[in-house]
């Protein structure tokens, strides 16, 4: 089945000639080649907005959790997913907004400098589909402000990247399973909150997040997770140090006799429908383990339907 049905296509077609003219009034000169190799589908555009809007096969990988941490947790540390393209990963983001509908969740933002660029990294909310587009404006060659650009940009790219998304299904739909631990690392977003309460939204096409928090000699954070009834959760805490332990709803307990740096892992099964709230408490050994950990949460939802 293709992934762009001709009036999915025409539609994206309509949106780039109205919104890539230089100036009111010329006519639209950007150009869409589309091709499909095997699972893959890529857009190339040039002209008055140069880029690439890709479809392929969401295949789990450390990228992929990375991203569906950012997803899950929305998170107020820098952004650091791997974006492909040429985007200079060392200018600043400006303009992020997490993106939902139209069959998609993601999120898009801007860099700056002297070619700004627009990116949209998402997945297809049945999770099996990612769309990555990174799109420049080749009217605008010279540094300005993320407000200039943001205007200039935004309007035109958010319809054209939200409209590639057609109906069908690849293969490799995501299994809710934890990461191994020793990816964990890799993969952790990091979430520094002034409040220890974080809202996670584990979703189909999200339903692994990894999220590393800052821990100090001793702190409890919750992490609240909508459930359905015959849901369950999978949770795991990897601290760098010091000692950890999880509960679901009631308060943790740490065990006096555990092992610093060791992980603790668990499974939760919800029989009601509800919020439901993941305790992790963390506690460093006196004069033993460091004032500063860091500590990994995994957490992983499998529907009971």
């Amino acid at each position: 089945m293709s992934l762009l049905p001709r009036d999915v296509l025409r539609a994206c077609l309509l949106v780039l000639a109205s919104a890539s003219c230089a100036r009111v009034g010329e006519p639209a000169r950007t150009v869409v080649d589309t091709t499909k190799v095997g699972d893959t589908i890529v857009m190339r555009l040039s002209g008055d907005v140069d880029g690439e809007i890709r479809q392929e096969s969401a295949v789990d990988g450390r990228t992929l959790r990375r991203l569906c941490g950012y997803l899950v947790s929305r998170p107020i540390a820098d952004l650091r997913v791997p974006v492909p393209g040429t985007v200079d990963s060392t200018a600043p983001r400006a303009a992020l907004h997490y993106v939902e509908g139209r069959g998609l969740i993601g999120m898009r933002y801007l860099v700056g400098g002297a070619s700004p660029a627009y990116v949209l990294m998402g997945l297809a909310d049945d999770g099996t589909r990612v769309v990555t587009a990174v799109l420049r404006a080749q009217w605008y060659r010279h540094s300005a402000p993320d407000s200039l650009v943001a205007s200039r940009m935004l309007a035109r790219y958010d319809s054209v990247s939200l409209d590639v998304l057609g109906p069908g299904t690849l293969r490799g739909r995501r299994s809710a399973d934890l990461p191994a631990p020793d990816l964990e690392a890799d993969v952790a977003v990091p979430d520094i909150r002034a409040m220890p309460t974080v809202p996670l939204s584990l979703t189909r096409a999200c339903p692994v997040a990894t999220i590393g928090t800052l821990s100090h000699t001793r702190i409890e954070r919750l992490y609240h997770v909508e459930v359905q009834a015959g849901d369950t959760l999978l949770v795991r805490a990897t601290p760098s140090a010091g000692r950890v332990a999880i509960a679901l709803d009631t308060p943790a307990v740490i065990h006096p006799q555990q092992a610093s740096g060791r992980f603790v892992e668990d499974t939760f099964v919800v029989n009601e429908t509800r919020r439901a709230v993941i305790r992790l408490l963390y506690a460093a050994r006196v004069r033993q383990d460091p004032l500063e950990a860091f500590t990994m949460l995994s957490v992983a939802r499998r529907s009971g339907r």
